[in-house]
């Protein structure tokens, strides 16, 4: 075989590798022989490490505006909520794990610095009340006294009108929202534990309840024996809400039913003993359920804090997710899901498939199982980064990529959870050095095409979350992400997408979405968690002034 067919074919293998398909001509060792070698070949490229100098703020962060509410204004409506605590509760991280410190270590004027940008978005967009306006499902106020949920969706379309917002949903409709609904969830539980804020432990509660929503959309009626079931998403009839005091049409027709697309389809549940009519989309992914799993293991210490209503949200998420885990654990970890008439059926696809052979989607597997039983049995992924995997790292595409990372978190923090100590040992191990590999591959002189910056802004703050002690040189990485979104966010020019439900925004059509920036504003929400999540590492370097950021809500 000729070298050009080999490249060929080994971007053919890594391409699908960590979703489990594997081309039928590319199943044999000489193949993958072959791709290793390419992939050793581009391991030893060039590395001129660069860290770009961030870009020159363009207002003070004392300037910044607070278009609808402070972040859930804490500060005066923390008075609402007399039961839980406020500031962070302390690091219980169940392992000891240290490692050297790499780069300068920051001051305390650089950390304060970086906290003041971080307060300055915050209050400067309205953090948790333009979460708390995107997310949405079926509102509370409904006089039917329906399941209430909301989440963050895509493909939604913003207008106003009248003072009136309407969100109109897409004819192909919005596939693994998980991947944006959990920072956001996490956020908002770092931020309830932070200052404890009713209206963030409500906030928590209704993005937590779109986790449950996905698994109740899938029984058919009264009775239904099928085993728990998870959807990709449901869409009910058309709905006005005025949840919050704000006045929302949500448009749910063109996705009732909306048009069958690649990779789901569209099903009819017309008794649903929850919702009543709704349509599903079928065919759950791999795709977000890592964000998912990890956003539960990390809500964990909200529920302590929770009043009895939200303590029982928890408790109901729990037990459906452990049923559903173990579920895909039994059927050999194959998401099943409903076909058009209602029928148990387990696609083909291999997007509804974990694969095992050779481990590469060993951490998957392991996230549900111990999800499911609480145990890893005979799954052996060592530390979750194997040299093969460091290898082909750069010709993956970048879904798959954050198929493994998301899921190497969550199958860490679910061991933390089911006490299973040794391996959660092994897996932070593994995810340090998935973060150096990361972080060594965007400060090169070429990251490969596709390569996102903002995901591996995103697994830093979320691994620090989760027990890895951050160095110095990662921190400053984070601080000049978040002196990026600080010049971005606050621009101007964006205000008014924070500004939608206030009455000085005139009628037009407006972004569903934040501005974009090197972090995601939902993982934003998740850098509290630096300071609130209970598997911070104590050995690591201080990413804010938490004292700072605890006195400004």
């Amino acid at each position: 075989m000729r070298y050009r067919e080999r490249s060929a074919e080994c971007r053919a293998v890594l391409d699908h590798r960590m979703c489990g398909c594997y081309p039928p001509r590319v199943r044999s060792l000489p193949a993958f022989g072959a791709c290793f070698g390419l992939a050793i070949l581009a391991a030893c490229a060039s590395e001129s490490p660069a860290d770009p100098a961030p870009p020159t703020p363009t207002r003070d962060a004392s300037a910044a505006d607070a278009p609808e509410a402070t972040p859930s204004d804490a500060a005066t409506d923390a008075a609402v909520d007399a039961g839980p605590p406020k500031g962070p509760p302390p690091s219980t991280l169940p392992v000891t794990f240290t490692r050297p410190d790499v780069g300068t270590p920051l001051t305390p004027a650089e950390l304060a610095k970086a906290t003041d940008e971080l307060i300055a978005i915050l209050k400067g967009t309205s953090y948790f009340q333009f979460v708390d306006n995107r997310v949405h499902g079926w509102p509370e106020t409904d006089p039917g006294k329906g399941y209430w949920y909301g989440h963050y969706w895509s493909g939604v379309r913003v207008t106003k009108a009248g003072g009136t917002v309407t969100y109109t949903h897409s004819t192909d409709g919005a596939d693994n929202v998980g991947i944006s609904t959990a920072p956001y969830l996490e956020g908002a539980c770092y931020g309830y534990l932070m200052w404890g804020d009713a209206k963030l432990a409500h906030l928590t509660r209704r993005m937590l309840r779109s986790y449950t929503a996905w698994i109740k959309a899938m029984v058919r009626s009264a009775g239904d024996t099928n085993p728990t079931l998870l959807a990709r998403n449901l869409y009910h009839h058309n709905v006005t809400s005025t949840e919050g005091g704000r006045s929302l049409f949500i448009d749910y027709s063109p996705s009732f039913p909306g048009i069958d697309a690649s990779p789901s389809e569209y099903v009819h549940v017309p008794t649903n003993p929850t919702f009543g009519d709704v349509y599903i989309k079928n065919k759950r992914s791999k795709d977000d359920i890592g964000h998912m799993l990890r956003s539960m293991a990390l809500l964990a210490p909200c529920g302590g804090r929770l009043d009895a209503a939200g303590k029982a949200d928890m408790a109901e998420l729990k037990a459906l997710y452990e049923s559903w885990g173990k579920r895909v654990n039994d059927q050999g970890f194959a998401i099943e899901t409903l076909d058009k008439s209602q029928n148990l059926w387990t696609p083909p696809d291999q997007l509804a498939h974990y694969t095992l052979i050779g481990n590469v989607e060993c951490l998957g597997a392991l996230s549900l199982r111990l999800k499911g039983t609480g145990v890893a049995g005979d799954l052996d992924c060592g530390t979750g980064l194997g040299s093969t995997e460091k290898l082909a790292w750069n010709f993956l595409k970048n879904d798959a990529r954050q198929i493994v990372r998301t899921h190497h978190a969550a199958a860490l923090t679910l061991a933390y959870e089911k006490s299973q100590l040794p391996l959660a040992l092994s897996l932070l191990q593994g995810l340090t050095e998935r973060v150096e590999l990361d972080l060594g591959v965007v400060e090169g002189g070429s990251p490969p095409a596709g390569f996102s910056l903002p995901d591996v802004t995103s697994e830093l703050v979320y691994a620090g979350n989760s027990g890895v002690p951050l160095t110095s040189r990662e921190v400053r990485w984070l601080h000049g992400r978040v002196h990026d979104a600080f010049t971005t966010m606050l621009a101007p020019a964006n205000a008014r997408t924070f500004r939608l439900f206030d009455a000085s925004t005139p009628d037009g059509t407006y972004s569903y979405d934040p501005p974009e920036s090197s972090i995601n504003f939902r993982d934003l929400g998740m850098l509290i968690g630096t300071c609130a999540s209970t598997y911070r590492n104590p050995a690591g370097r201080a990413v804010l002034d938490c004292d700072k950021l605890l006195a400004a809500f």
